[in-house]
């Protein structure tokens, strides 16, 4: 196997010119290996180690609703509806899901962790296939066009998309095929290219990944657009074409897209503003990050900590290879227009600087221009973008390698000033982090990740200058080697920079092992035996202190795996009612508000785990006389008490932990408590009071973990004080309570106490909502302190209409074998409102049975967050069947389309046919 089919006329070794296009002789090694690079990698690692390299999204979300879709096609339900999270939600219009992506329905098949190996395989080399024929069909030779593909693929973008959302990975590995598709349109015009867009695109719209949809959309467009101005004569056919295929894709997969965008509509994203649109644009900052990607940090392979800031969000990366640079710069020069084809510098220069621009978003004076273009002006995360960046720079890159008809030995000078810029930044940024790296951290907008954690940086940066220094010099030796040769060292310098980058990265990086979901000690089991029938739990971080004990404790999208039902969920999408009454849609978050006024009891929250950051705020010491105090901040490691510290994560640009403020005032006889979230043994404590107190007397108890108080000695508070010490009794406590003996109404109050030498004002975000009385302490799992609710839910019950007919009665499940479908047992003397705890969708409709086997249809409503139907009095059975709006609509335009569009094919075959017979009877 030869590494190369291109010679330079004037090189020695030549022996003939090169073809062009996609009509040269193929080589199958390229793409062999490309298919190869995945499986092997994702192969060995599970079976080395078990893990399945779940990063991000893909291991709380994507993986655990895939294993839901198989399962459920398995068992012969349609994936309509998720029972698991959000207090139930729609599965397959949620469209995080991709329920009916191929690689998703082998979820049904195969086994999840075999299924998730498949898929991630299939979409790598989707996309890197696609990029080296795409390249191949431009002019490349067969290395560069490979290593084009390999940084497009394995690199950057995309490649950091996939390993945190496969849904985007998905939808972007379609788009080298229809570039490709848009380019053969244009060179011939034939009907099967038209067929291939068509089908690449359906692979997008499935992927249900409404951000892909718009890059590939736009990416398309761009692309299209510079490719018809080197051939402007074939515009109508491209039109014709185009459209033929948007049309049949839109068509084929409307009954996966329709229901989607109907639940868009009545989501929290149906009515957005222009800081939701402008939210996660790129940063012009970040562009430091394609020289030196590490400065923010990355995956510990160099030990540093992971990323700092969202300059570069693992998920949206620019890092594309030092050569990506050396070529964007090298080929801006007019001396590289000769030696390329016609158009190619105008194609992929106008797709990265229209790319970058897009990606670029709020960050440029053109943001209130792309807030008024269609698809552009609904697309959150502009960021996403830099993929179409990411794949002009390697097709510039390929076609560096390749040269084109550069003469042999020809000494450039914009090659030389392309690989020197490359060492000027990394040089620069090193210096700079040398001298001063708080300034550093405030220039890209980070927290300071300590001083353990510079060593680490300060050595990518090294292997970053290194790295530089290497491609000055193969840039240098270009003019004096052999091509062949000089292509061997550039490849060997491309597999180091590419295997040292992808090392970091998501890509290969595991953050965590998915959670047991069986066995006697199971975080899981102990979940589960405290959940009644009907009962749901939910897990809270909102300042993501234990991100890993997050996995363990089964948050949202990981109790899937597991069948535990939550009120809570993650995901791109989620009901808009259902987000604003609750607080959920963000990752572990839950409105403390709402917790209070009991709005969760409508849908059945029995558990709840909750880091003891969200009940103690560490202070400098007891507070004044007067009540001041000072709130401490405290990294990770520095508190027994606090292991997680209190400083939210950076790059999540989380706000500090808040507090609830003081609790509600109290008369004689009653008391006020407080958890702290976890077991201390208080040395004092301080009662601070908003209002001057008037003689009262007031006792303070240590609540100990079996509910019981005990109450240390009475405490008499002088006239017109506002704080008060208090003894509390010396025993290990879960939490604090305060009692008023006598005296006037005692106004609102908070309390701080001291356990091992240090101070804490109990007072966190939730700790006027999770409180003693209301919920009962269980113990701590994995840092997050577990309660359980004192009430018991149910599936559903019966309320009675209006207040002059009081209702007896009762509402029993009957059966819900299927996630679409419950039915339920209602016995009422009088007409009532039946409701069931479950969250309102209009998918859901009702039928009531009147009398032995006839039943008639009923309005299923919303009730506060849950479904409620009318019943008549008597004894009914009462049925729930959810279906998806628009799926029958969206049915109908697919198999319609589909059938159009055979029929056109077998047209087209048919004149084919006759055409030929024709020409071999002449």
């Amino acid at each position: 196997m030869t590494l190369t089919d291109k010679r330079p006329t004037a090189d020695k070794d030549a022996v003939e010119t090169k073809p062009s296009g996609m009509r040269m002789t193929h080589p199958w090694w390229p793409i062999a290996v490309l298919i190869a690079i995945p499986l092997v990698i994702f192969l060995t690692v599970y079976l080395l180690g078990g893990g399945l390299l779940l990063n991000g999204d893909n291991l709380i979300q994507n993986y655990p609703l895939r294993v839901l879709v198989g399962s459920q096609l398995r068992h012969g339900v349609l994936p309509w509806w998720d029972p698991w999270m959000w207090s139930g939600t729609p599965l397959m219009a949620g469209m995080n899901a991709g329920a009916f992506y191929p690689t998703t329905l082998i979820f049904a098949i195969m086994s999840g962790p075999a299924a998730w190996i498949t898929a991630e395989v299939f979409v790598f080399s989707l996309a890197s296939v696609g990029t080296y024929f795409l390249l191949r069909e431009c002019g490349i030779s067969v290395v560069p066009s490979f290593i084009g593909a390999s940084f497009f693929a394995f690199a950057g973008a995309f490649e950091a998309q996939t390993a945190v959302h496969i849904d985007m990975g998905n939808g972007l590995a379609s788009l080298p095929w229809i570039l490709l598709a848009v380019q053969r349109i244009i060179s011939d015009g034939r009907w099967r290219w038209a067929f291939l867009a068509s089908g690449a695109f359906a692979l997008t719209i499935l992927a249900s990944a409404p951000e892909a949809m718009i890059d590939v959309t736009m990416a398309t467009l761009i692309y299209g657009g510079f490719r018809l101005s080197l051939k402007p004569g074939a515009w109508f056919r491209v039109a014709l074409r185009g459209l033929f295929a948007a049309a049949v894709a839109a068509g084929i997969t409307s009954f996966a897209w329709l229901p989607g965008f109907h639940f868009i509509g009545y989501s929290q994203r149906g009515h957005v503003g222009a800081s939701f649109i402008g939210a996660y644009s790129f940063p012009a900052r970040a562009t430091f990050l394609a020289v030196t990607p590490y400065i923010e940090a990355g995956y510990g392979v160099f030990s540093q900590p992971q990323y700092l800031g969202q300059s570069n969000l693992p998920e949206v990366a620019s890092y594309v290879g030092l050569f990506a640079i050396i070529a964007i710069i090298s080929l801006g020069s007019r001396r590289w227009s000769s030696w390329l084809p016609r158009g190619e510098r105008r194609v992929w220069f106008g797709l990265l600087i229209c790319g970058f621009v897009l990606a670029l978003g709020s960050a440029t004076p053109f943001e209130h221009v792309l807030l008024h273009i269609p698809l552009i002006g609904q697309q959150r995360d502009q960021g996403r973008h830099i993929a179409e960046v990411d794949l002009a720079a390697c097709a510039l890159l390929a076609w560096f390698i390749d040269g084109g008809e550069r003469p042999a030995h020809q000494r450039v000078r914009s090659d030389f000033i392309g690989a020197v810029i490359p060492i000027t930044v990394t040089s620069f940024l090193g210096i700079w982090l040398i001298i001063s790296p708080s300034s550093l951290w405030r220039f890209f907008k980070d927290a300071s990740p300590g001083n353990q954690a510079l060593s680490g940086i300060g050595a990518s940066v090294a292997i970053a200058l290194a790295l530089s220094i290497g491609a000055l010099v193969l840039v240098v030796a270009r003019a004096k080697l052999s091509y062949k040769l000089w292509l061997k060292l550039i490849v060997a310098f491309c597999i180091a920079d590419i295997a040292i980058y992808s090392a970091g990265s998501s890509f290969i990086t595991d953050s965590s092992q998915l959670p047991p979901n069986s066995g006697p000690n199971s975080q899981f089991q102990e979940i589960k035996s405290y959940l009644s029938p009907g009962g749901r739990y939910a897990v809270i971080d909102p300042d993501l202190f234990y991100p890993n004990s997050l996995i363990k404790v089964g948050v949202a999208g990981i109790g899937v795996l597991a069948h535990i039902p939550s009120v809570t969920g993650y995901g791109a999408i989620a009901d808009g009612t259902y987000s604003s009454m609750t607080g959920t849609e963000g990752h572990a978050l839950l409105d403390p508000l709402a917790l209070r006024n009991g709005v969760f009891g409508q849908v059945g929250l029995q558990e709840i785990l909750i880091p003891s950051q969200c009940f103690l705020i560490p202070i400098a010491s007891p507070p004044t006389a007067s009540g001041e105090f000072k709130v401490l901040l405290q990294p990770a490691g520095t508190d027994p008490v606090l292991p997680g510290g209190n400083i939210p994560v950076a790059q999540d640009d989380l706000p500090l932990v808040g507090s609830s403020g003081p609790a509600e005032s109290i008369t004689v006889g009653q008391n006020r408590g407080w958890y702290y979230g976890t077991t201390l043994r208080v040395s004092n404590g301080v009662v601070m009071l908003n209002t001057k107190a008037h003689g009262q007397v007031i006792q303070a108890g240590a609540i100990e973990a079996s509910g019981g108080t005990t109450w240390g000695p009475p405490v008499y508070i002088k006239n017109g004080a506002t704080t008060i010490k208090v003894t509390i009794p010396s025993t290990n406590s879960v939490g604090v309570s305060v009692r008023l003996l006598s005296g006037p109404t005692l106004g609102p109050s908070r309390i701080a106490v001291g356990a091992g030498g240090r101070e804490f004002l109990v007072d966190g975000l939730y700790a006027l909502s999770i409180t003693p009385g209301g919920w009962a302490y269980k113990g701590v799992l994995d840092n997050f302190a577990h309660f359980q609710s004192t009430y018991v839910p149910s599936y559903a019950w019966i309320e009675q209409k209006d207040q002059n007919h009081p209702v007896v009665g009762n509402a029993q499940l009957v059966s819900n074998s299927s996630p679409n479908s419950a039915l339920f047992s209602v016995t009422t003397n009088h007409p009532a409102l039946l409701i069931r705890s479950e969250a309102y969708d209009p998918g859901w409709h009702a039928q009531i049975e009147v009398s032995s086997g006839l039943w008639r249809d009923a309005s299923v409503i919303a009730v506060g967050l849950d479904q409620g139907v009318d019943v008549p009095a008597g004894h009914h059975l009462v049925r729930f069947t959810y279906v998806p709006v628009g799926i029958y609509t969206g049915l109908k335009i697919s198999i319609t389309t589909l059938i159009g569009t055979l029929l056109c094919w077998a047209a087209w075959l048919l004149t084919r046919r006759y055409r030929h017979r024709a020409q071999v009877d002449t």
